[in-house]
């Protein structure tokens, strides 16, 4: 995946969790997009509250 745009649909955190920009995507819209660092940190947020519960 090195010097390339990849498109990777996961269900797992750990799989996507070194992606250079992750887009959460909810009822087919974009509502967070960011690193993985940054995501965690965002109260309230889709993606914080599923590293959570895994």
């Amino acid at each position: 995946m090195i010097n390339r745009t990849t498109l990777v649909v996961a269900h797992q955190l750990s799989t996507i969790k070194g992606a250079d920009v992750i887009a959460v995507i909810k009822n087919g819209v974009i509502v967070e997009k960011g690193k993985h660092e940054n995501l965690i940190n965002i109260k309230d947020g889709v993606y914080a509250s599923l590293s959570r519960s895994t």
